[in-house]
């Protein structure tokens, strides 16, 4: 392992000729979204990125915490808690073994593990290849050449988080310098931004792949798309993907699929990982289930490819991957390399989570039927009163979406119909260095008046996305005051 060549990583998109170092690739994706911050006392209509744990089950945690720090917690309480989050997760993704169920400190350190259980660690002298949509969220371009996400240790990134809850500034871990793995697999692009058709997803998957001067070896696909909330047809999709490899790579015919739940788990009535056919599925429960801070994966133990790569993971040195205490189950027999763990209050705080769900209706066993259907309420309550800005002038356009989840609502407001997509032949989209703009400066003054929502420059979408908790009175303020915004020539 140590031996294995380390080249530095580059990007290829299909359809263009453009080289980016990762670097600067990870700082302009960053850049690209901005994203408004919920106030106290505020409105927050930006779940889906900075979600609020449930009251109940935070003074609960901090309760743990403190009685932690006074008596000191056993391993015989981890392993317990660990038990029970194990087995909660894996009732929520269809499994029925709690084995099959890993932990991170957040969904980007789940993904990342698919560099391993794919092999793409032996295809590196290749250049193997990995197939995203164009729709992916910037973090999970950096969860296929990160070694683990820094922890946010500052603050400033909003799309990384931190871990410990009793400090939300401590940093948990300082990763080596080499947490930017480095390798030497490219990432294609084959788009998937907008509303395209079944058909014409197969096709740009099928053209890919023939076009691929390596062998693709991995795919990462989310569930429910960030932008607009369509539900994919992932099943249709992994299937394809699947039949599409084996054709044109008979010799090395696995292709290992990534499915990011993100979006998805608690938002979708069922979240059934096996009727997917996905290697490994990575969900949020802190984005849509209001739990602390936590990334929880279903890694399919029959699949050919996690069983061939699982044993790697013993042997793997921290500038490979670090690999917390409490990530795996105990009888994989995969030990930790570093003294650090997945934080036992976000395992606790996960099964509290669940807990609350339960007690108080808002899922039945692994049915989120109920929390969906108040989510699409608001959903077509916001859509209808945003719509009525029309009467005031205002173009607002709701972007498409084929079978839109309940969790998401996007717009735009002055005549951008459609989402861009990121990359275009030949050259990177400049709407993405549009650093001033009419929409940037309504995101920022809705944050001003204490309205959380998601800015994406991508297209420049407005997102909304909705908690079972959003109220018509929520949504009827936050209509007022961007009303007021958008008929006061000042403003803009």
């Amino acid at each position: 392992m140590n031996g294995r060549l380390k080249s530095k990583s580059t990007y290829e998109y299909i359809g263009g000729a453009t080289w980016l170092d990762p670097a600067l690739e990870y700082r302009r994706l960053f850049m690209a979204d901005h994203y408004a911050s919920p106030k106290p006392g505020g409105i927050n209509l930006n779940k889906a990125s900075i979600p609020k744990v449930i009251d109940e089950v935070l003074a609960g945690v901090k309760k743990n915490i403190k009685e932690w720090s006074e008596k000191g917690i056993s391993d015989e309480q981890k392993e317990k808690i660990e038990r029970e989050a194990r087995h909660k997760a894996a009732k929520l993704l269809g499994s029925q073994n709690p084995a099959e169920i890993i932990f991170g400190r957040n969904t980007t350190e789940t993904i990342s593990l698919s560099y391993w259980l794919a092999g793409q660690y032996e295809k590196e002298h290749l250049a193997a290849e990995v197939l995203l949509s164009d729709s992916e969220n910037p973090s999970v371009y950096r969860a296929t050449h990160v070694n683990v996400d820094n922890g946010n240790r500052d603050q400033k990134d909003l799309l990384t988080t931190y871990s410990d809850l009793s400090d939300p500034s401590h940093s948990t871990y300082k990763p080596p310098d080499e947490w930017i793995r480095h390798s030497s697999f490219n990432i294609c692009i084959f788009g998937a931004y907008g509303n395209e058709t079944l058909a014409e997803m197969k096709g740009q998957i099928e053209a890919v792949m023939s076009e691929c001067r390596k062998q693709p070896g991995l795919m990462i696909l989310s569930h429910v798309l960030r932008h607009n909330g369509r539900v994919m047809p992932v099943k249709k999709l992994v299937a394809h993907a699947k039949a599409v490899k084996k054709h044109h790579y008979p010799e090395n015919p696995e292709l290992f699929v990534c499915i990011d739940g993100a979006m998805a788990l608690g938002n979708l009535p069922t979240c059934d990982t096996d009727e997917l056919g996905c290697d490994l599925y990575a969900a949020s429960p802190h984005k849509t289930l209001g739990s602390p801070t936590l990334g929880v994966g279903r890694m399919n133990l029959s699949s050919p490819l996690v069983r061939e790569h699982l044993p790697i993971m013993q042997e793997l040195q921290p500038v490979d991957q670090l690999l917390f205490k409490r990530m795996f189950d105990p009888e994989l027999n995969i030990s930790s390399n570093v003294d650090e763990e997945i934080d036992p209050a976000a395992l606790l705080g996960f099964n509290k989570t669940i807990d609350y769900l339960e007690d108080h209706s808002i899922k039945e066993g692994d049915d989120f039927s109920k929390t969906a259907n108040r989510r699409l309420r608001m959903k077509n309550y916001a859509k209808k009163q945003l719509a009525s800005l029309r009467e005031s002038g205002i173009p607002i356009t709701f972007t498409p979406s084929q079978n839109g989840s309940s969790f998401i609502l996007s717009f735009n407001l002055f005549g951008w119909p459609e989402f861009e997509p990121a990359y275009l032949p030949g050259y990177v989209n400049p709407i993405i260095f549009d650093g001033d703009s009419k929409e940037k400066n309504v995101a920022q003054m809705l944050d001003k008046r204490g309205i959380a929502l998601s800015f994406i420059r991508r297209g420049k979408i407005f997102r909304i996305s909705f908690h079972w908790t959003t109220t018509k009175k929520e949504i009827d303020e936050f209509v007022r005051v961007l009303r007021e915004i958008l008929t006061n020539p000042q403003s803009l």
